[in-house]
């Protein structure tokens, strides 16, 4: 009898053991990245809105009947509403993406305002984007609360404890997410961006 018994304590999983099974272990996973994401995604689109207020010329899309020939020289449009929706439904996972989608606001007014046969070109649209990016890379790259959340997100990617370290990330600024210095070009500090930000000129209600 004592045998039997060993035979279903010894080596095998009963209910009421405490232990989990694999698949309750990835729920949890799941749970948790699903989480680090959403947070992740709501510090990055709190910052959005703020660009909107030095930036609003790029808030939204360029109107056709403002500027018809704008589709013939931008193949990709990007604006921050844009940017913003994408973090509502917690498209990014790192700095470098979201950077990613700032830098082709520029692009969008170089492809279309450095281009000759742009019938409304302005040219102190494109100069006014490269602003932008400039301030918004300084910004991610300095602000505390987006690191946390970028090493919990990390963390939760990799199905680990996200709790160690979190202070350190946040302490260090770039060291969390360095990858935006680098996507942007080196990236302006947090006071460089508030300069950039301080001294945008007035432009016309126009955006290109």
């Amino acid at each position: 009898a004592e045998e039997d018994s060993e035979l279903y304590t010894k080596n095998y999983s009963l209910p009421g053991d405490g232990r989990k099974t694999q698949r309750q272990k990835s729920r949890g996973v799941s749970s948790q990245y699903e989480k680090a994401r959403k947070e992740f995604n709501d510090e990055l689109l709190s910052l959005a809105r703020f660009f909107t207020k030095d930036y609003e010329i790029f808030t939204k899309a360029v109107p056709k009947k403002l500027v018809p020939d704008y589709h013939k020289f931008v193949s990709n449009p990007m604006f921050l509403k844009k940017i913003q929706d994408k973090c509502v439904k917690q498209h990014y996972d790192s700095k470098e993406s979201f950077m990613t989608d700032i830098r082709a606001i520029a692009k969008a007014a170089h492809d279309y305002n450095d281009n000759p046969d742009a019938v409304y070109k302005n040219p102190d649209i494109a100069p006014y984007a490269d602003r932008l990016v400039e301030f918004a890379n300084g910004e991610i790259s300095s602000n505390a609360n987006l690191n946390v959340k970028l090493h919990h997100l990390n963390a939760a990617a990799d199905g680990g404890d996200d709790e160690d370290g979190a202070g350190a990330d946040a302490g260090g600024g770039a060291g969390a997410g360095g990858d935006a210095d680098a996507g942007a070009g080196g990236g302006a500090g947090a006071g460089a961006g508030a300069g950039v930000a301080a001294s945008a000129p007035q432009l016309p209600p126009t955006q290109l």
